[in-house]
């Protein structure tokens, strides 16, 4: 991975994180956002989010994706690079998965 990409990467999973905790109306849930990935061209970019707890992954993901096009505003005005990315929501299964190994591995 080019470090322009991995720049891109860092920077859009802090403006997301901004975003989310600044504009997004949603009480008592903690939203974090695990990580983003930018394909080579920057034009698209997923963005994987977790939250607690866990019973509100649909409503927090259903609210992002609702808040999409105020998101792209957001981030086109603090991302500085040709195009911006267009970005989507995930929920991020790695954290759900390891807590899943580690459950296994101890019986």
């Amino acid at each position: 991975m080019s470090r322009r990409v991995e720049k891109a990467n860092s920077l859009i999973r802090d403006i997301a994180a901004q975003f989310s905790a600044v504009n997004l109306n949603v009480k008592n849930v903690i939203i974090s956002v695990a990580k983003a990935e930018v394909n080579r061209d920057l034009k698209h970019a997923k963005i994987f989010i977790s939250v607690f707890p866990k019973d509100k992954n649909i409503f927090v993901l259903d609210e992002l994706r609702r808040a999409k096009s105020e998101f792209q505003r957001y981030l086109a005005s603090r991302f500085k690079a040709k195009f911006t990315p267009v970005c989507e929501f995930f929920i991020d299964k790695g954290e759900e998965n390891a807590r899943r190994i580690e459950e296994l591995l101890k019986n």
